[in-house]
């Protein structure tokens, strides 16, 4: 069973100094009870390892910052990238919260903005069911890919290198932290 207390020594690990590490104990518990309930791996430390990628998740798609805004576009259609988590006077976001929930999902998971911003229970649980679904889609890929899904997007599993990569990372960064985290 993953612990609050274990969650947030994950966060420190990462970011020990954030302008929000205020948060950090109402994210660990979110993330924690998520991990327990509904966790991505099978086994005895599976839950553990669902805790690491969604908080590897969490750091790469926000920098941990609960009501994060993302992939901003200006009016023209460009993307614009966000600053601390919020997106540009004159852009629109399209993704939100701690692991980043396109809105694109939100009739599918049944939330609204106001909820993946304001709960941080619905975003987490939410993007968790998002990471089944990719590995689901992606269960053919390399352990390391099966986020390609989540981090790109449409239909299938993509092959583009930028979803690739992006699972890479964050697959990657959670590995490490379940290895340090043993240690």
């Amino acid at each position: 069973m993953v612990t609050e207390a274990w969650v947030l020594s994950l966060l420190l690990k990462l970011e020990l100094q954030a302008a929000h590490r205020a948060t950090y104990e109402r994210t660990a518990k979110a993330i924690a009870d998520a991990s327990n309930i509904d966790p991505l791996f099978s086994g005895d430390k599976g839950a553990e390892k669902t805790a690491t990628l969604i908080t590897s998740t969490a750091r790469y798609e926000s920098g941990f910052i609960p009501n994060a805004e993302g992939d901003c576009t200006s009016s023209d259609g460009k993307l614009v990238a966000s600053k601390a988590g919020v997106c540009p006077i004159g852009t629109k976001p399209h993704s939100y919260c701690l692991v980043q929930v396109g809105e694109s999902n939100f009739k599918f998971l049944g939330v609204t903005k106001d909820e993946i911003q304001t709960n941080i229970d619905t975003c987490v649980r939410s993007g968790l069911r998002l990471m089944h679904i990719s590995f689901k889609v992606c269960h053919e890929r390399v352990l390391e890919e099966r986020l390609s899904h989540y981090a790109g997007g449409g239909n299938g599993c993509p092959t583009w290198q930028d979803a690739i990569n992006k699972s890479r990372h964050r697959i990657t960064l959670a590995l490490w932290l379940f290895k340090q985290a043993r240690e």
